[in-house]
């Protein structure tokens, strides 16, 4: 799998994407191959187009075996092609991936270029090209039609006594693959050991048929259910699939050589699907240990689908799963939900990328100069690059294999809003530590404590920021002075000029003290700063060369030097407001403008508007803050 910022790679999960050297016709049905160009026709059927890539999935790879049966001509000649979808840890969107798999093929068979063909009336979609003599085939192979599949034995028999051997008589249909009708697409799901059985697979006879024909080897009495026989010209999901009997297995491993599904009494069915089995890590591990799985496991291959990475990916899986939340969830109480689990997915560390630095190389997206492109986000590697994340995955491939799941988690929220108007991180905290049991998730309790702890670091830092951005009521005008000024005064030292005071109107020094402080901030040594300067007054120049605003905001690093400086000065006023416990007219009237400031532009609600400041003031009278 190749890798790439925040996940297992951006690159096509070889085998999901067309895998294998035939790439996208590996989801192509082949009851007969058709020459490229040449338009659809018969049971072949054209191409089916590769699945969607799965976008919010895409960073999660997962463990797969899926079984294809071989493209060559012959039954079992050449070697059977592996397409993998998912194996991998719970909740990591395996079936989901597989869901949208089934959904692609459904939509592809509606249009003109999917069309598919069968035989009218029978159960398993039978190619009608199936139906053309041995005798024949060659001349239809000089033109680019090659059929090296025969009818099954149900439609033989139709064949003889219906249609009198005349292959002209048989009718023929389109269909469309459609997993709710079990067109195209079959489903097995290896439940408990005891409930299996092969007529799942494969079918079973038919009472009525039974009564009506009188023998279990006379395929009309057979019920053609089972769900490698309902999957034909499409798939068939296997789910849990390591978890199905020995004796079943052999079935899927027949399917998979000889392109034939074995019917009990009736004898050899040719089919035309693509196997997708899925499984946990913990199946896989029993399944590689068994001597007697050999043959099987050749026939695989293994598609790394871990947890998702980027703690902002792993927020909009929570998103989706959530839907419309009962209660409303305060700033940041998904950020920490996704921030813990990103940290539970970690392989154990050592000093060369701590946890919280790990995270925020996965968070960070590079641009194609390899330096980061989000830097606005406050949970990413800004000094990193491309190199350093590349090292990190190079040194702890195991990241993502393991730790909580977003069920859990998302089960976690969803209780903590049960009969709360609005969810905050501390709620979220609390009902996470009340509800964990020892097994729920490969971590204790106290490892589940230490993560919450470690984290809730981020989480106090924001509410600093927040808290001292809705103080700073004009803070947007002030920070557009200091800006102006910067340039001014920078201006003037490169050009050993002076500025002129702007109450006086004479011509004084530049203030090179206000450009150091301005500077230090921002994290420029002193030799750095003539250098500095001639940078920023160079964007300056570029911007207004191209017409385009010059906003205080326009250099990153100057635009945080100036927060910094301006939120320092309203620290005394801020803290000496939000900690009194009898806050005076004019400190109550600072703090309903504050509250405004946080339900109007930072997304909170009346409730945790209160709870934030309330959970800052604490922070301030135990000298946290």
């Amino acid at each position: 799998m190749a890798g790439g910022p925040g996940g297992a790679g951006d690159d096509d999960p070889g085998g999901v994407h067309g895998a294998g050297p035939r790439g996208p016709q590996a989801l192509r049905p082949r009851g007969a191959r058709l020459p490229p160009g040449r338009p659809p026709g018969g049971g072949g059927g054209g191409r089916h187009p590769p699945p969607p890539r799965p976008g919010d999935l895409r960073r999660r790879r997962a463990h797969a075996g899926v079984y294809e049966p071989p493209e060559g001509g012959g039954h079992g000649d050449g070697h059977p092609q592996a397409h993998p979808p998912p194996r991998g840890a719970p909740g990591s969107a395996k079936s989901t991936l597989v869901y949208h798999i089934k959904r692609a093929l459904e939509a592809y068979s509606r249009t003109p270029e999917g069309a598919i063909y069968r035989i009218q009336g029978y159960p398993i979609h039978e190619s009608p090209l199936r139906a053309i003599p041995d005798a024949a085939r060659p001349e239809l192979a000089a033109r680019g039609i090659v059929v090296d599949q025969h009818l099954c034995p149900y439609c033989r028999k139709r064949l003889e006594e219906e249609w009198g051997g005349d292959i002209r008589g048989i009718p023929v249909e389109r269909f469309y693959i459609s997993e709710a009708e079990g067109a195209g697409v079959g489903v097995f799901a290896a439940g408990e050991p005891n409930t299996q059985d092969a007529s799942q697979l494969i079918g079973a006879p038919s009472l009525l048929g039974l009564q009506r024909y009188g023998a279990e080897s006379d395929p009309r009495a057979w019920s053609w259910d089972g769900a490698l026989l309902k999957g034909n010209r499409g798939v068939v999901e296997l789910v849990e699939m390591l978890k199905a009997k020995p004796e079943l297995l052999h079935y899927l491993l027949t399917t998979a050589q000889e392109r034939q599904v074995p019917v009990d009494r009736i004898g050899m069915v040719d089919v035309d699907l693509v196997l997708l089995a899925h499984t946990n890590y913990a199946e896989y591990g029993r399944f590689l240990s068994e001597k007697r799985n050999e043959a099987i496991r050749d026939r695989t291959r293994v598609i790394e689908w871990p947890y998702v990475m980027r703690l902002r990916d792993e927020e909009r899986v929570y998103r989706k799963m959530l839907g419309a939340p009962g209660a409303h969830l305060a700033p940041w109480t998904l950020t920490v939900a996704a921030g813990i689990a990103v940290l539970s997915r970690l392989q154990e560390r050592k000093d060369d990328f701590p946890p919280l630095s790990s995270l925020k190389l996965y968070n960070t997206r590079y641009g194609a100069n390899g330096y980061p492109e989000n830097a606005d986000d406050p949970l990413i590697a800004r000094e990193s690059t491309l190199q350093d994340y590349e090292a990190m995955r190079s040194r702890y491939p195991m990241d993502g294999k393991d730790g909580l799941s977003p069920r859990l988690v998302v089960d976690w929220i969803s209780a903590a809003a049960v009969d709360r108007p609005c969810v905050t991180p501390v709620d979220l905290t609390r009902t996470a530590l009340a509800t964990y049991r020892e097994g729920q998730a490969p971590l204790k309790r106290a490892d589940l404590e230490a993560l919450i702890k470690l984290f809730w670091t981020e989480y106090d830092a924001y509410v600093e920021r927040v808290v001292q951005r809705a103080f700073a009521t004009s803070f947007e005008a002030e920070a557009e002075n200091l800006w102006r000024l910067y340039l001014e005064h920078a201006a003037a030292v490169l050009r050993n000029k002076k500025v002129r005071h702007p109450v006086t109107g004479e011509w004084v020094e530049p203030d090179t003290n206000l450009l150091r402080r301005l500077e230090s901030a921002a994290g420029i040594p002193e030799a750095a700063a003539r250098g500095f300067r001639q940078e920023v007054l160079a964007l300056v120049g570029a911007l207004r060369e191209a017409g385009e605003a010059v906003p205080w905001d326009a250099d990153p690093r100057m635009k945080k030097a100036i927060e910094q400086t301006l939120l320092q000065e309203r620290a005394k006023v801020l803290r000496t407001t939000v900690s009194a416990y009898t806050p005076d007219e004019e400190q109550e009237e600072t703090l309903r403008r504050v509250k405004a400031y946080l339900q109007e532009k930072e997304g909170y609600c009346p409730h945790c508007a209160d709870w934030l400041l309330s959970y800052y003031a604490a922070k301030v009278r135990r000298g946290e803050a």
